[in-house]
């Protein structure tokens, strides 16, 4: 009986995190967040070549 509760909880729980205004997941989340990450570090790394480059001139 317990192990029933306990499973339906878990279940509920994880469709109710799945459900979103736009469709998308939790993992489409996480790859959404990764992906900003990424063009953050991407931009920084720019950012220091250029002022790497302005240095030197």
């Amino acid at each position: 009986m317990k192990t029933t509760f306990f499973l339906l909880l878990g279940l509920s729980l994880l469709f109710t995190s799945c459900r979103n205004r736009r469709g998308e997941g939790p993992v489409e989340r996480a790859g959404r967040g990764v992906d900003n990450a990424v063009d953050w570090v991407g931009y920084g790394v720019r950012r220091t070549g250029e002022g790497i480059q302005r240095a030197t001139r």
